[in-house]
């Protein structure tokens, strides 16, 4: 594997052949590379610069504009904020091939003049007070006037200024960026590889927490910054975004605490998380008395015979448990809970609830359990001894923090797997053997 700053032409000959999905991918890497890197630096994205992208697209260019603001600190106790603006030009690969860079920048300062991005690009510089400009291509602009920045400039700027357009970019291309990246050596070595990857998925592990989303071969820039992470190169996008999606779905439950409702259409949502807890299928709506007694969530146990699954909101402990030195004592939350969990046990253990269930929903039961998924921590051992004590042996709580916890630890072992299929697949191994 060479370094890319030794073979500058091939890495720009890999971006030209980028799709625009991975160029708009590569382009913010690279910013968000420099953003992370910068020793004297603090920048953040600034996120309401970001502009509609089916606006932006012609038949053989694509454009991508987003911002950074920047608060400068050059020395202890001073610094000053500035915008940057970065404009993504995708052109087509034989546009690219057989055009000069000068024909192609001019055509793309014309092309803005007739598209609603120069008039929002105009906006947000007296908005935000923007101080530079960036114009990113897959077509080498810097090669041509290497030794002449001055003719560069002057170029330029008569090309701007005969298509009308009054702001001063910077040109950027991928020549260029090969060669600044003799700074950083630890990510020579691996961009040029990555960027010929397939698209799939990039894992990072830490202490607490376990990240997992779909990645596309040009964002490769934060795979280098840790041990803890690792790419699969196999397509393995339509399992990512659904886990991913029910793990941060998990987060805003208890980070937001919404009502009863909004978390089970969540948990209808996704039913990985009822996998997750060892059931096959899941039930919703089932009303089991003509008093209406009605649980959130009917599950399906692997042998066949269902349990129940009853919700409430993920207080935290000290909502649902009052504590006086070492003695518990159950909140009137966490209370009424357990008893209408009570009333559901004695409800399904008649005969006539059971028949009901077989013949109008397919649903066996015989001495199900009741979860009752409810509060943010786990619980102590000593509270869940009152519970099978005081109230019934068949109801077991369980904390969210718990169920995500039983997520992160599936999907762990799930992408353990795909990596061993990834390195097996590399090798030309047969992962079944």
């Amino acid at each position: 594997m060479h370094p890319i700053t030794k073979d500058p032409e091939r890495f720009s000959e890999v971006v030209r052949q980028m799709s625009p999905s991975r160029f708009r991918h590569f382009v913010e890497g690279v910013i968000d590379f420099e953003r992370r890197n910068r020793r004297t630096e603090d920048w953040n994205v600034v996120p309401d610069l970001r502009v509609r992208r089916e606006e932006l697209t012609t038949q053989d260019c694509r454009f991508s504009c987003f911002a950074y603001k920047r608060i400068i600190t050059p020395e202890p106790g001073w610094s000053t904020t500035k915008v940057s603006c970065f404009l993504a030009a995708h052109h087509v690969p034989s546009l690219v091939a057989g055009t000069e860079h000068a024909t192609l920048f001019s055509r793309d300062m014309e092309r803005l003049t007739q598209l609603s991005l120069y008039q929002e690009l105009l906006d947000i510089q007296k908005e935000y007070r923007i101080s530079e400009f960036y114009y990113v291509t897959n077509k080498d602009f810097w090669r041509q006037w290497q030794g002449d920045a001055q003719g560069c400039r002057e170029e330029y700027g008569r090309l701007q200024s005969s298509a009308g357009v009054s702001l001063s970019f910077d040109c950027i291309d991928p020549y260029s960026i090969a060669n600044a990246l003799d700074r950083y050596p630890e990510v020579e070595g691996i961009l040029l590889e990555t960027l010929t990857r397939q698209d799939g998925l990039i894992v990072e592990f830490s202490p607490s927490d376990l990240c997992v989303r779909p990645f596309i071969a040009a964002d490769v820039f934060p795979v280098c910054k840790t041990n803890d992470s690792y790419v699969l190169n196999v397509d393995a996008t339509l399992l990512a975004e659904p886990r991913l999606s029910t793990l941060l779905g998990l987060k805003d439950i208890l980070t937001l605490r919404p009502d009863e409702r909004r978390i089970e259409a969540f948990l209808t949502a996704s039913p990985s998380l009822f996998h997750d807890m060892g059931y096959m299928d899941f039930r919703t709506q089932v009303t089991i008395a003509e008093t209406g007694e009605r649980p959130d969530f009917f599950l399906e146990r692997s042998d066949g015979l269902w349990d129940v699954l009853e919700l409430k909101r993920p207080k935290p402990f000290r909502a649902l448990v009052k504590q006086s030195g070492n003695m518990l004592e159950i909140a009137r939350y966490l209370r009424m809970a357990l008893k209408q969990c009570e009333t559901y046990l004695r409800l399904l253990d008649s005969r006539t609830t059971k028949r009901r269930l077989a013949e109008h929903f397919g649903i066996r039961i015989d001495e199900p359990r009741v979860i009752l998924l409810i509060g943010q921590e786990p619980y102590p051992p000593a509270l869940l001894n009152t519970v099978r004590t005081e109230f019934h042996s068949r109801i077991r709580l369980q904390s969210f923090s718990e169920l995500l916890k039983a997520c992160k630890e599936t999907a762990k072992r799930i992408l353990e797997q795909m990596t061993a299929i990834s390195r097996a697949t590399n090798q030309g191994i047969d992962p079944d053997q």
